[in-house]
């Protein structure tokens, strides 16, 4: 490409470090955990729901008791059930005798003392969505004025440049048609 003017490397150089450092960003918040409540309520409600099948597991066993059947497992688990469904049974029959408050309060100790060594970045999911906006706007607002700069220069084109910001269209309609996670 023929260059129109003088370019101004510095500030064509200062918009694409901004870029690199923002596309950074967004991966690094798109990659973020749950706050620790978050996760430690996740798998509260995950435990609950094994405990919950190995409830009703009990329950199948009462009733072949009850119409005076000896249950055996062949007759508790269908040639259907699942190699994971035995596996939660397993789990929720553990759990029931451990206790779901005593094994989340050691995973969660278990999790500081791991995030001490190797602490990761956590949001919760409003929190990394309204974080992930922003960042896509800023990266986009950036691409755009690297475009013009570009159109006003004649400064070569990134390979990776964003197509939208190319044509120059709204940050609103690209973010409408749902175009801005394919850029990162």
């Amino acid at each position: 490409m023929s260059r129109k003017s003088s370019p101004t490397p510095n500030t064509i150089a200062a918009l694409r470090a901004e870029i690199t450092d923002l596309k950074s960003q967004l991966r690094e918040a798109s990659q973020a955990g749950l706050p620790a409540a978050e996760c430690e309520a996740g798998l509260r409600r995950s435990l609950a729901e094994a405990i919950d099948l190995f409830e009703q597991f009990k329950r199948e066993a009462a009733d072949h008791i009850a119409r005076g059947e000896a249950p055996t497992l062949e007759a508790l688990f269908s040639y259907q059930t699942r190699p994971e469904t035995i596996a939660k049974l397993g789990i929720g029959a553990a759990l029931s005798a451990y206790g779901i408050d005593k094994f989340v309060t050691e995973a969660t100790a278990a999790a500081a003392e791991i995030d001490k060594t190797n602490p990761i970045t956590r949001l919760s999911a409003v929190e990394r969505h309204d974080r992930l906006r922003e960042l896509h706007r800023q990266l986009y607002a950036a691409e755009l004025a690297e475009e013009s700069l570009i159109l006003e220069t004649g400064e070569d084109r990134r390979l990776d440049a964003n197509a939208a910001a190319v044509l120059g269209i709204p940050f609103d309609e690209v973010e409408h048609a749902g175009l801005l996670d394919k850029e990162v």
